[in-house]
């Protein structure tokens, strides 16, 4: 080999050499950016989640919702950061608060790698609280998040709502801890505006229980209709009025009108006994789900989470006063759906909440088709 040839050849190993000692110094910063910037499913969820958030703080009315279908890949997560405090916990680890978010509220997406939270992406938010349920370890409506695996957040406020408490944590969003299978939930987001100006961001599942809380938890505007002023969404309201010479009593529900930011009162039918398929008056509030039954010969809801069999195949109630699993567990006995011995039943709709047995031919008559898909309770074929 000539001189020249060999010297060309040692300087282009040169090259290579350093070209393949840079890239191996530098690839985990190479990594870490390509990371942050890859459209990932949860990268791209997240930006969505932001877009949505900030939305809503557009709006500036006095509470707006909405809801998205969130997604994160394995080994992704979600955490929420409170403004003036530099920590969050998740899974017995301690999260630093970004930098980026300096004091202010912040969420933020990061990569889970070797029990290391990576930064991914942060989005603040001035004058602001983001935070979800903190939910039991049996609560069918949970999801995973930092409190899935172990008891670690910490609670940062209570809220008496109806006869249900509401304990809030930071909030918290983790991909399945199963690897190539995606965490995937539809969440409610919802942005409440306090009198001072500041946001209260509630971010959770999206459930009969935060729809309930939405309606438990938002007054009407001073300005609503003057018999809505001051009352909590869709509360009930009685009116005696005057109609072609004889009184009457009438109900409305104070429905919140987003785009007049205050509420309205409209006319409303009480709810029939049984399962709600439309708006309807079930005691103090108006509905779109679940069940109005009497009890103490009053009108009360109850939430639809019921098993597909509807009419328990148990031989007597006992089970239900200690097993949890179903919110209906609690009011089993109240439908009085376990008759003992008695697999087969039917609501009874004159509303003597009696469950009587079902007959050979079933008489699905009683019934409108949503009610027996959804609930099925005769358990036969209609």
């Amino acid at each position: 080999m000539k001189k020249g040839s060999l010297k060309v050849f040692l300087n282009l190993f040169l090259v290579v050499f350093a070209l393949f000692f840079l890239i191996k110094m530098f690839y985990p910063i190479i990594q870490s950016f390509l990371e942050s910037s890859t459209k990932t499913t949860a990268y791209e969820k997240f930006q969505l989640l932001e877009e949505g958030i900030n939305e809503l703080i557009s709006i500036n009315k006095q509470t707006v919702t909405n809801r998205i279908v969130f997604e994160l890949d394995p080994n992704f997560a979600v955490l929420a950061f409170q403004p003036n405090k530099d920590f969050t916990n998740c899974d017995d680890k301690t999260i630093k608060k970004p930098d980026a978010c300096n004091k202010e509220a912040c969420l933020c997406l990061f990569k889970i790698k070797k029990d290391e939270y990576k930064e991914i992406d942060c989005a603040k938010y001035e004058k602001a609280t983001i935070f979800s349920k903190l939910y039991d370890e049996d609560d069918p409506e949970r999801y995973i998040d930092c409190n899935y695996k172990k008891q670690t957040s910490t609670i940062i406020k209570t809220e008496l709502i109806g006869d249900e408490e509401f304990n809030y944590k930071d909030t918290s969003f983790l991909g399945s801890y199963k690897e190539d299978i995606f965490g995937t939930i539809t969440l409610i987001i919802e942005v409440k505006t306090n009198t001072n100006n500041e946001k209260d961001i509630y971010i959770d599942k999206y459930s009969e229980s935060n729809l309930l809380r939405t309606k438990y938890t938002n007054t009407c505007p001073t300005d609503s209709d003057k018999i809505c002023a001051g009352e909590n969404y869709d509360s009930i309201i009685k009116q005696i009025i005057e109609e072609e010479g004889e009184q009457k009593e009438k109900l409305f529900s104070c429905k919140f009108n987003l785009q007049e930011n205050k509420c309205i009162a409209e006319n409303i039918e009480l709810c029939d006994i049984g399962l709600i398929n439309e708006k309807c008056a079930c005691g103090d509030f108006s509905y779109e789900f679940g069940f109005c039954i009497k009890e103490n010969n009053l009108l009360t809801h109850k939430k639809k989470n019921l098993p597909n069999n509807y009419c328990y195949q148990i031989d007597t109630c006992d089970k239900y006063k200690t097993d949890n699993k179903y919110e209906s567990d609690k009011y089993a006995c109240t439908f009085n759906i376990c008759n003992a011995d008695e697999f087969g039943c039917y609501w009874d709709t004159t509303a003597i909440n009696e469950c009587l047995t079902c007959t050979k031919t079933c008489e699905c008559t009683i019934y409108d088709e949503t009610w027996i898909v959804e609930a099925n309770p005769c358990a036969c074929n209609c």
